[in-house]
């Protein structure tokens, strides 16, 4: 299997998404394992793929799923670690202008693999191209001091603060039982368009 392209996984699960570019790849999904193909021609696989009962899923490049979910609004991004040995991945949303998720516990030895492991992410997070809502996974904890915030991952307590890197922050009344005291709680974030009224 070239590591260049997605894995059977991760193309069911494009496929879930929505996803529907035109590959020079698929996989037979009634083989057991999923038969990897490259086909020479983009025609050639619209036209196996477009056959009915045809039980094929496009296999796209990294770079493919990448652009594509770049496209929703999510950005899926690759970098060296702090110590400059292996790759982690990151996973920013464009609706909420913050980083949502990252690779914390243990790097990737190539930038494929970690690419790879971000769009996995990525599609775990219960988005819908034909839906008018998305949905983000977060903590909230509440500091010291009862600020309220939202943070892609879970934090870290510090002295009077929970540290995370980045945060958004809530309204003070939100969660009124959570106190400095609680660890953080993990929670879903529903977003949708807001309607201007002129929308029937």
């Amino acid at each position: 299997m070239n590591e260049d392209y997605c894995s059977y996984e991760i193309s069911k699960a494009l496929k879930t998404c929505g996803f529907n570019e035109l590959t020079n790849s698929f996989y037979d999904e009634a083989s057991v394992q999923g038969e990897f193909e490259i086909v020479p021609t983009y025609a050639k696989f619209n036209e196996v793929c477009k056959t009915p009962g045809c039980e094929c899923v496009a296999a796209p490049t990294l770079s493919q799923a990448q652009k594509w979910l770049r496209s929703k609004g999510i950005e899926v991004y690759v970098l060296l670690t702090s110590d400059n040995t292996e790759y982690e991945w990151s996973i920013y949303d464009r609706h909420v202008h913050d980083n949502i998720n990252c690779n914390r516990d243990n790097g990737y030895k190539t930038y494929e693999k970690a690419l790879s492991a971000g769009i996995s992410a990525a599609l775990n997070l219960n988005f819908s191209v034909n839906s008018e809502e998305t949905v983000i996974s977060g903590w909230v904890a509440r500091d010291k001091g009862r600020f309220l915030g939202l943070y892609p991952w879970q934090p870290k307590r510090g002295d009077v603060a929970w540290l995370c890197g980045s945060c958004m922050v809530l309204q003070i009344n939100t969660f009124p039982d959570l106190t400095w005291d609680d660890e953080p709680i993990e929670v879903e974030l529903t977003i949708k368009r807001k309607n201007d009224g002129n929308n029937n």
